[in-house]
């Protein structure tokens, strides 16, 4: 790759990110769960679309293929898991952990690798292939959109926004139950 192109690529990785974080929080603030939470969830409707698509294709080969995409998915889950644990222990001591800094490394490389895919398999499906090819399109779409979640910045867990609402509510309903009742409130003069 020539150095502008690859500037280009870095600029539009930058704003990607931007979005991908704000994402983030906005599932963090309402949900109250964690990236890793959306990201496996994902990993879990990726290989659905990925195998009903191969089935549709090819039944044959999708003996082979079912238990690798199943198993991959499994994998990810579990270095998920991993990840969201050191960048907890990252959050409450203050320091950088090497691993997980190679594992957004190794994410910044498959979120572009899968989606990229997925969205050569969705373009030949518009082309004039079958339902297949747009299935199996959408999975690995879905499953390189994990990869760039996996990137964001780490978001602790949190009371959902129905929850924070409803504890806002008590108190406010508290706070008017204990004011004195029947006494007029004053009306500043002026």
């Amino acid at each position: 790759m020539t150095y502008p192109l690859w500037k280009a690529y870095c600029a539009f990785d930058d704003k990607l990110m931007r979005g991908v974080n704000l994402g983030v929080r906005a599932w963090n603030w309402t949900t109250g769960r964690t990236k890793t939470d959306l990201t496996n969830g994902m990993l879990t409707v990726a290989p659905m679309l990925e195998c009903s698509g191969m089935i549709l294709s090819n039944p044959i080969v999708s003996i082979i293929y079912i238990p690798c995409m199943i198993t991959l998915s499994h994998c990810c889950q579990k270095i998920n898991k991993e990840i969201d644990a050191l960048e907890q222990k990252t959050a409450e001591s203050s320091t950088m952990h090497f691993e997980s800094e190679i594992y957004k490394k190794y994410n910044e490389l498959y979120g572009p690798g899968w989606s990229s895919i997925g969205l050569v398999n969705d373009s030949l499906s518009i082309a004039g292939r079958s339902l297949d090819y747009s299935l199996t399109g959408t999975g690995y779409f879905i499953r390189g959109a994990s990869h760039y979640i996996m990137r964001a910045e780490h978001l602790p867990p949190r009371k959902n926004c129905l929850r924070r609402g409803m504890d806002k509510l008590e108190s406010l309903i508290a706070e008017y139950r204990s004011r004195p009742g029947g006494v007029p409130v004053p009306v500043p003069a002026g």
